[in-house]
């Protein structure tokens, strides 16, 4: 189960990144294990971007037959949590990976 995953994943010794499915911070529990593991780092992006990206991958189940109205509606229900839960947000929207990860690392040397 995915509680179990993350609490195995944050048991690890050593500088680490655990990238959690969307949905962990559903979970109080998620949300406190995370809060006290270190730096959070939420990739924002809007859905219209996140439906984009997922265009015509069949891995997405949960998505259905209209990925931006889903997208959407997770959205609006995670994106509070997301905001609380973070201590560092970077919005993907237009920002390669490779950027992205020099602003976390940018931030990281800046602490």
């Amino acid at each position: 189960d995915e509680r179990h995953a993350l609490e195995e994943a944050l048991a690890g010794d050593g500088p680490m990144v655990v990238s959690v499915a969307g949905g962990a911070v559903l979970d109080p529990g998620n949300r406190e294990r995370l809060r006290h593991a270190g730096l959070v780092v939420w990739l924002k992006a809007s859905p219209a971007a996140l439906a984009r990206r997922v265009a015509g991958a069949d891995h997405r189940p949960l998505l259905g037959d209209d990925p931006l109205e889903a997208l959407g509606c997770l959205y609006r229900d995670r994106a509070p949590l997301y905001e609380e839960l973070a201590d560092l947000v970077i919005d993907v929207e237009d920002r390669t990976p490779e950027q992205a990860v020099q602003e976390v690392v940018d931030h990281l040397e800046e602490a």
